[in-house]
């Protein structure tokens, strides 16, 4: 394997011909990056199941009894995972009806019994007193579903809360009133993260791998860079704000007067992230 690259968590297949096993960090990719791949006992080739520029994100994976396909808990870096059946032999991807939070499983030889761990988190949105606020008053829980809600941000008048669910299946962005009342979904596609308000508080801006108008699954858009996108309140088509499949972008945050955008840029490896910023212009430039 290549320098940087992990080989993780190997499993023979039933008729003992190959071997199953993970690969992170390839070299590939400036990006994280994760792969299923396939060791031939007999030749020791290898060959990996992901299409170039994709991103299969698997904790494990184990093998059916009819050695040419693998079971496995598919999930983005951020976000629920999604129990998907792996055909090896075209690399093609199936969502299965069950196993929404597993991680680790087992399929029993010769039967149809699988054994997995299931973990259930469940992050809610409560309310404190704020600096200058009365610490008597006790917290108190204002969002909340059996998923999870995360990252909540105060729109500038402060009368409204933008954050993030995963209560739809997938992780995206939400709204309601600053006491948690009035909640809706803003985006659908299939992942969406960290929300920002505008200066104006007329639009919200966002991170996501998504394309806007392409069919990607929502099990597969780790696939891909992420955007910075911007909506407004009412749900309208998200406009791209900065990002290309060659360079993406996350972790951003505008000027005060609203007329530059910062954001983070993942770097050529072995790098990490680079600061940069958007200008009035369009224009991109190094930080």
């Amino acid at each position: 394997h290549e320098p940087g690259e992990s080989n993780l968590n190997p499993r023979f297949s039933p008729d003992g011909e190959q071997i199953a096993f993970l690969r992170t960090a390839s070299a590939r990719s400036s990006a994280f990056r994760s792969d299923l791949c396939l060791l031939s006992v007999s030749s020791l080739s290898e060959r990996c199941l992901a299409p170039e520029g994709e991103n299969w994100n698997f904790s494990n994976v184990d093998w059916l009894a009819d050695s040419t396909s693998l079971i496995g808990p598919l999930g983005a870096v951020v976000g629920a995972r999604q129990m998907v059946q792996i055909d090896t032999v075209t690399g093609a991807l199936g969502l299965v009806a069950f196993g929404a939070n597993a991680s680790y499983l087992r399929i029993a030889r010769g039967t149809n019994r699988m054994v997995a761990e299931e973990v259930f988190v469940d992050h809610n949105i409560w309310r404190y007193p704020g600096p200058n606020g009365d610490p008597a008053l006790p917290p108190q829980r204002i969002i909340n579903s059996t998923r999870d809600e995360i990252a909540p941000r105060y729109s500038p008048d402060g009368n409204n809360l933008a954050f993030m669910s995963s209560r739809s299946g997938n992780w995206e962005i939400w709204l309601s009133d600053s006491d948690g009342r009035n909640q809706r979904q803003l985006t659908q596609l299939g992942f969406a993260n960290f929300p920002n308000w505008s200066p104006d508080g007329r639009s919200i801006g966002f991170s996501s791998p998504a394309r806007i108008g392409s069919k990607e699954s929502a099990a597969n858009l780790n696939q891909s860079l992420p955007h910075v996108y911007e909506i407004s309140l009412s749900g309208s088509i998200p406009k791209a704000l900065v990002g290309s499949d060659d360079a993406g972008a996350l972790a951003f945050d505008w000027s005060v007067d609203g007329t530059t955008l910062y954001f983070n840029r993942p770097a050529p490896a072995p790098c990490g992230f680079q600061l940069w910023r958007r200008l009035g212009d369009c224009s991109e430039e190094f930080i």
